[in-house]
Protein backbone atom coordinates (compact mmCIF):
# COMPACT_ATOMS: atom_id res chain seq x y z
CA UNK A 1 0.00 0.00 0.00
CA UNK A 2 1.46 3.29 -1.09
CA UNK A 3 1.98 6.42 1.71
CA UNK A 4 -1.31 8.34 -0.20
CA UNK A 5 -3.68 5.09 -0.25
CA UNK A 6 -5.85 6.06 2.71
CA UNK A 7 -6.42 9.68 1.03
CA UNK A 8 -8.40 7.76 -2.11
CA UNK A 9 -10.81 6.13 0.46
CA UNK A 10 -11.07 8.03 3.46
CA UNK A 11 -12.20 12.09 2.93
CA UNK A 12 -9.81 12.76 5.81
CA UNK A 13 -8.27 11.99 8.91
CA UNK A 14 -10.57 11.85 11.19
CA UNK A 15 -12.98 9.77 8.88
CA UNK A 16 -9.67 7.26 8.70
CA UNK A 17 -9.65 6.67 12.52
CA UNK A 18 -13.18 6.30 12.86
CA UNK A 19 -13.03 3.48 10.56
CA UNK A 20 -10.37 2.09 12.54
CA UNK A 21 -12.52 1.97 16.11
CA UNK A 22 -15.34 0.91 13.93
CA UNK A 23 -13.63 -2.20 12.83
CA UNK A 24 -12.25 -1.96 16.81
CA UNK A 25 -15.65 -2.21 18.59
CA UNK A 26 -16.62 -5.01 15.33
CA UNK A 27 -13.69 -6.87 16.73
CA UNK A 28 -14.81 -6.85 20.44
CA UNK A 29 -18.09 -7.74 19.36
CA UNK A 30 -16.78 -10.88 18.00
CA UNK A 31 -14.84 -11.44 20.72
CA UNK A 32 -17.70 -11.20 23.29
CA UNK A 33 -20.17 -13.55 21.47
CA UNK A 34 -21.29 -16.33 22.98
CA UNK A 35 -18.68 -19.62 21.94
CA UNK A 36 -21.36 -22.14 22.02
CA UNK A 37 -25.18 -22.64 21.06
CA UNK A 38 -26.23 -22.82 24.85
CA UNK A 39 -27.55 -20.71 26.98
CA UNK A 40 -25.70 -18.06 28.48
CA UNK A 41 -25.21 -18.63 31.86
CA UNK A 42 -23.80 -16.53 34.86
CA UNK A 43 -20.95 -16.13 35.83
CA UNK A 44 -18.64 -17.93 32.89
CA UNK A 45 -20.95 -16.01 30.04
CA UNK A 46 -20.19 -12.86 31.79
CA UNK A 47 -16.53 -13.62 32.15
CA UNK A 48 -16.25 -15.30 28.70
CA UNK A 49 -17.34 -11.38 27.84
CA UNK A 50 -14.96 -9.67 30.63
CA UNK A 51 -12.42 -12.10 28.39
CA UNK A 52 -12.89 -10.50 25.63
CA UNK A 53 -12.61 -7.04 26.69
CA UNK A 54 -9.25 -7.52 28.30
CA UNK A 55 -7.95 -9.52 25.21
CA UNK A 56 -8.58 -6.38 23.29
CA UNK A 57 -6.99 -4.40 25.93
CA UNK A 58 -4.21 -6.32 26.26
CA UNK A 59 -3.49 -7.29 22.42
CA UNK A 60 -4.01 -3.60 20.83
CA UNK A 61 -4.37 -0.99 23.45
CA UNK A 62 -4.02 2.07 21.13
CA UNK A 63 -6.75 0.70 19.07
CA UNK A 64 -9.32 0.44 22.40
CA UNK A 65 -7.99 3.79 23.01
CA UNK A 66 -9.11 5.01 19.63
CA UNK A 67 -12.09 3.26 20.45
CA UNK A 68 -13.33 4.99 23.64
CA UNK A 69 -11.97 9.09 22.78
CA UNK A 70 -14.66 10.28 22.41
CA UNK A 71 -12.97 12.28 19.39
CA UNK A 72 -14.71 10.89 16.01
CA UNK A 73 -16.25 12.65 13.28
CA UNK A 74 -20.23 14.11 13.24
CA UNK A 75 -20.87 11.24 11.01
CA UNK A 76 -19.92 8.35 13.21
CA UNK A 77 -23.50 6.83 13.07
CA UNK A 78 -21.60 3.58 11.43
CA UNK A 79 -19.25 3.62 14.94
CA UNK A 80 -22.10 3.99 17.41
CA UNK A 81 -23.78 1.18 15.94
CA UNK A 82 -20.79 -0.75 16.00
CA UNK A 83 -20.18 -0.04 19.11
CA UNK A 84 -23.73 -0.68 20.39
CA UNK A 85 -23.62 -4.21 18.69
CA UNK A 86 -20.77 -4.88 21.05
CA UNK A 87 -22.10 -4.34 23.79
CA UNK A 88 -25.77 -5.43 23.53
CA UNK A 89 -24.10 -9.45 25.13
CA UNK A 90 -22.94 -7.87 27.35
CA UNK A 91 -26.40 -5.81 28.53
CA UNK A 92 -28.15 -9.23 27.88
CA UNK A 93 -26.18 -10.38 30.70
CA UNK A 94 -26.74 -8.35 32.96
CA UNK A 95 -30.13 -8.15 32.13
CA UNK A 96 -30.31 -11.73 32.80
CA UNK A 97 -28.11 -11.84 36.00
CA UNK A 98 -31.02 -9.21 37.17
CA UNK A 99 -33.68 -11.32 36.62
CA UNK A 100 -32.38 -14.24 38.36
CA UNK A 101 -31.23 -12.00 40.89
CA UNK A 102 -27.45 -12.40 40.75
CA UNK A 103 -26.35 -8.92 39.95
CA UNK A 104 -27.38 -5.76 41.48
CA UNK A 105 -30.42 -4.01 40.04
CA UNK A 106 -29.99 -0.73 38.04
CA UNK A 107 -29.65 0.79 34.46
CA UNK A 108 -27.60 -2.46 32.94
CA UNK A 109 -25.82 0.59 30.83
CA UNK A 110 -24.95 1.86 34.64
CA UNK A 111 -23.98 -1.67 35.99
CA UNK A 112 -21.85 -2.42 33.12
CA UNK A 113 -19.88 0.34 33.43
CA UNK A 114 -19.42 0.32 36.94
CA UNK A 115 -18.24 -3.40 37.37
CA UNK A 116 -15.87 -2.56 33.98
CA UNK A 117 -12.09 -2.96 34.41
CA UNK A 118 -12.21 -0.23 32.16
CA UNK A 119 -13.71 2.19 35.35
CA UNK A 120 -11.08 1.21 37.61
CA UNK A 121 -8.32 2.54 34.99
Amino acid sequence: MSHGAPRRHFPDRQALLDALAEAGFERLGRNCEPRSTAPARLPGAAASDGRGLRSLATRDAALLELMFAGKHGENSGALNAAAERAFAVMLELIEQGQADGAIESGEPERVAWSSSPLSRA
